[in-house]
């Protein structure tokens, strides 16, 4: 039996930008196709391959969060297409999240440029079992996806958050100068309450050097997203993958259009990310 699509699933943000970006009419006649309202059958059978699993989510006071969770394959599962399941989530996870709370969901496996999103609501969250009843899944193209064997395990030793910081230390700045590939969580702000407070994460990437930095606080990103029209705030990772450590970021983003950048000349779009605060999180997992 054929899944049933979503005929309009994108929410007063995304149809603005759609819209600028001259994009809107072509994806209102083809989003049915690919957003589902139940986990489609190679949806459920690619997360249950997965060693990592990006989240997105909100919290209490409408700020997005982005976190990298680490288990054995078999961690994150499906049950009836309508749930994700996932085993021993952790503290850092189980602490911030609350039943009713908006996710997103989005797993890669760059090794074979697969990568499946979904979003929803949690439905239990115990230290043994976060379950999210999901609203919509997708798939996404293998565009800008950097083939990279990345088999993640936890690390032996014990996880270590560092301090926080207001500008970027070198350290961090040169990561970001020489990535590759990032994750950003969103979260709209809308007057359908049945879009309001939908969380997002979504992997961003390009060549080393597509971010350009712009001082020891902001970025630039060749790029634009919907929720970030209507909730300037987001959270962003940059994963140090040969180190097993992640870099959690959090501030605001403006959106700019039709204006010049000084890595590549013109551009139609590109977003800037100013930096409220920062930390880099060792020993996160390490790469077997």
């Amino acid at each position: 039996m054929a899944l049933k699509g979503i005929d309009d699933p994108f929410h007063d943000g995304e149809k603005v930008l759609q819209l600028r970006a001259g994009a809107r009419e072509k994806l209102a006649e083809v989003v049915h196709y690919f957003v589902k309202t139940e986990m489609p059958e190679q949806h459920q059978e690619f997360y249950a391959l997965l060693s990592s699993l990006y989240l997105g989510f909100t919290e209490k006071d409408g700020s997005p969060r982005a976190k990298l969770l680490i288990g054995k394959p078999g961690f994150v599962s499906t049950s009836a297409g309508q749930f994700v399941n996932i085993q021993s989530p952790g503290r850092h996870i189980t602490e911030a999240i609350f039943v009713g709370q908006c996710v997103g969901g989005l797993g890669l496996l760059p090794a074979v440029k697969r990568r499946n999103r979904f979003s929803g609501k949690v439905v239990k969250n115990t230290p043994d079992l976060l379950q999210i009843e999901i609203d919509q899944a997708y798939g996404n193209c293998p565009k800008y996806i950097v083939p990279r064997e990345f088999s993640p395990v936890a690390a032996d030793a014990p996880v270590l958050a560092g301090e926080t910081f207001e500008t970027f230390p070198k350290t961090v700045q040169q990561v970001i100068e020489q990535a590759d590939t990032f994750f950003i969580s969103t979260a709209c702000k809308a007057m359908d309450p049945d879009h309001d407070g939908a969380a997002d994460i979504s992997h961003r990437g390009g060549p080393p050097g597509f971010i350009e930095i712009l001082s020891n606080t902001k970025f630039r990103v060749p790029d634009y997203i919907g929720n970030l029209h209507t909730n300037k705030r987001a959270s962003i990772l940059f994963i140090e993958w040969d180190k097993g450590n992640v870099i959690e970021l959090v501030g605001n983003v403006d959106i700019h259009w039709d204006e010049p950048s000084e890595v590549d000349g013109p551009r139609k779009r590109y977003w800037d990310f100013e930096l409220v605060s920062g930390k880099v999180i060792t020993n996160v997992f390490q790469n077997k």
